[in-house]
């Protein structure tokens, strides 16, 4: 199907949470904006560069997650 859900807050703070224990992530959802967010946000159907061109997401949530962390590290000129 090509279709790949864009992660939500919760999952995207639960994937920071598994790596860095200590981080305290907290977020209210606004109810308003969210429904236009969802309105305005559709999926993307890559199946077609999938099949012709062979291409392939270079990151999941994983690994986006742990590119962040590290790069943020980088830039605070602390260790990994």
């Amino acid at each position: 199907d090509g279709i790949i859900p864009t992660p939500s807050a919760g999952e995207i703070a639960t994937a920071v949470c598994a790596r860095l224990p200590d981080a305290n992530i907290a977020f209210d959802v606004d109810e308003e904006r969210q429904t236009i967010l969802d309105a305005a946000l559709m999926p993307m159907d890559d199946s077609r560069a999938r099949d012709e061109w062979g291409w392939a997401p270079e990151y999941g949530l994983d690994a986006a997650v742990d590119d962040l962390i590290q790069q943020t590290r980088e830039r605070q000129g602390a260790r990994p």
